[in-house]
């Protein structure tokens, strides 16, 4: 089932891909392992004894390794938002461990990162789709028809819709 929604834009610094329904840990294993990073913020609800913990309550984690490590070993933390700056590649941030956004410095490491994302049997027609169409999130059904929202909002009024 293909139920992520997807975004592609050119910004102002950089490159930006957005997915939903992806985790931080799994983001974290697009990259390679050795890449130094520092983190900028951190929230979790069930990390330790904290409460809430932020970047400050965590160890100094300073590469991709470190990061992916303290997530496998912790488990189910409750992230409920991350983001980090990649020694130069650029940002990821997540939100509520589902929603991930990726800002990169290069567009060909961005369409590198994105084609690793992409559900392998519609990869290149959404991909195509993406560059066609920056700045509306895409949607791909089970069919492997693609959705276009020109807006957020749009897409969540179809949703609402679908219920």
């Amino acid at each position: 089932m293909y139920t992520s929604l997807f975004l592609y834009k050119e910004i102002e610094d950089g490159y930006q891909f957005y997915v939903s329904e992806f985790s931080t840990l799994d983001a974290l294993k697009l990259f390679p392992k050795d890449l130094e990073i520092e983190i900028i913020e951190f929230g979790a609800t069930w990390y330790k004894n904290f409460g809430f913990a932020t970047e400050k309550d965590i160890p100094i984690l300073s590469t991709i390794k470190e990061m992916v490590s303290f997530l496998e070993n912790e488990g189910d933390i409750g992230l409920v938002y991350f983001e980090m700056r990649m020694n130069k590649y650029g940002i990821l941030s997540s939100h509520d461990d589902g929603e991930c956004n990726l800002k990169l410095n290069s567009k060909s490491e961005l369409l590198s990162i994105i084609r690793k994302i992409l559900p392998l049997p519609y990869q290149n027609k959404l991909l195509a789709q993406l560059l066609k169409y920056p700045n509306q999130y895409l949607k791909i059904e089970e069919t492997g028809n693609i959705i276009n929202y020109p807006t957020f909002d749009d897409y969540l009024k179809a949703r609402r819709n679908e219920e």
